[in-house]
C-alpha cells in the first residue's frame, strides 16, 4: 500500500432515496449550482465551463456562481466563456477568489453580479502578444488585430463597469492591480463578499 495523499480533494457523502454516496467537491459545488473557474483559461477548461453554464441554465433560471481563479490565458477561450455567461437565460454572478488576472479578470467583469472576496486581487491590461515572428507585414498585421482587440476589450471593460472608453484605455496602460475596495469603486466588483460563495 502507498503512501496516503493528504492532499487529495475529500469526498462528501450525500444521502438520497437511492442510499448514501460519495461526490468529490466540485460535483456537490456543482449540485449547488457553483462552477470553478481555476487556472490558466485553456479551451478545455472554457469548454467545461460553458458545459456546466449550459445545464445548469436549462435546469433553472435561478442564479449560477462563477468562482474564479486565474491568471487569465487564451483569448478566443476566455470569449466562448463571456459568451456563455451573457446568453445564459439564468444569471452569472462571478467571483473573484484570490488572484484575478488578465482573461480571468475581463471574464470576471462580465458577470451579473461581480462579487470580490476580501483580500482577492484583480488585475487588468492590455492584451499581451508573445513571441512575435514574421516579416514586417505580418507583424503589421498582428500590431492592427492587437490594436482592434485592444480596442474591443475597453468597450467591454466600459460596458461592464460604467467607466468610459478612454479611461479603461488609461487605466489599462500598464498593469493595474485592485484590492476588492478599489474594484468596486471603480466599476470592476459591484460588492465585497460578506459570506462564502
Amino acid at each position: 500500500m502507498g503512501p496516503i495523499n493528504y492532499y487529495a480533494e475529500p469526498h462528501v457523502l450525500i444521502k438520497d432515496f437511492n442510499g448514501v454516496r460519495a461526490c468529490s467537491l466540485a460535483d456537490k459545488l456543482f449540485m449547488d449550482r457553483v462552477i470553478l473557474l481555476e487556472g490558466e483559461v485553456t479551451e478545455e477548461l472554457a469548454s467545461s465551463v460553458c458545459r456546466q453554464i449550459n445545464v445548469l441554465a436549462g435546469q433553472s433560471d435561478d442564479p449560477i456562481i462563477l468562482r474564479i481563479t486565474s491568471p487569465g490565458g487564451n483569448l478566443m477561450a476566455g470569449m466562448e466563456i463571456i459568451d456563455s455567461i451573457r446568453l445564459s437565460k439564468a444569471p452569472v454572478y462571478t467571483v473573484a477568489v484570490g488572484s484575478v488576472a488578465s482573461m480571468g479578470s475581463l471574464i470576471f467583469a462580465c458577470g451579473a453580479k461581480r462579487i470580490a472576496y476580501p483580500s482577492s486581487q484583480i488585475l487588468i491590461h492590455d492584451p499581451l502578444v508573445m513571441n512575435v515572428g514574421g516579416n514586417a507585414l505580418r507583424i503589421q498585421d498582428i500590431s492592427e488585430h492587437l490594436m482592434k482587440t485592444r480596442g474591443e476589450m475597453a468597450d467591454m471593460l466600459a460596458a461592464c463597469t460604467g467607466r468610459t472608453k478612454e479611461e479603461i484605455l488609461e487605466a489599462t496602460k500598464i498593469e493595474k492591480t485592485f484590492t476588492a475596495e478599489e474594484a468596486v469603486e471603480f466599476g470592476l466588483a459591484t460588492e465585497i463578499a460578506d459570506r462564502l460563495y
